[in-house]
């Protein structure tokens, strides 16, 4: 990578010049690297439905048990629903 520089500069480098430019392009890729990007926004944790509250939960519940969604924690009460860890497939 450093190849075409010397070429432009018609000479060859001393090593301590080579150990110079490594280090800045070191900077340069870490100073790159931690910049700062925006945040991805976090997903939505809540949703409302125009459907009374049993309709709701029995539809829930059937559509992660069909999904296969390990069920860790259902209090029907408080509408709290906690799944386990679901491993990805790839």
């Amino acid at each position: 990578m450093l190849a075409p520089f010397y070429l432009l500069k018609g000479k060859r480098n001393k090593k301590g010049e080579d150990v110079k430019e490594i280090v800045a392009l070191m900077l340069c890729f870490l100073i790159v690297g931690c910049a700062a990007v925006e945040p991805i926004p976090a997903e939505q944790k809540q949703h409302i439905y125009t459907a009374n509250f049993d309709t709701v939960w029995s539809t829930i519940i059937e559509i992660l048990t069909q999904e296969s969604c390990p069920l860790k924690t259902i209090e029907k009460q408080s509408g709290l629903i906690h799944t386990d860890y679901i491993p990805s497939n790839t």
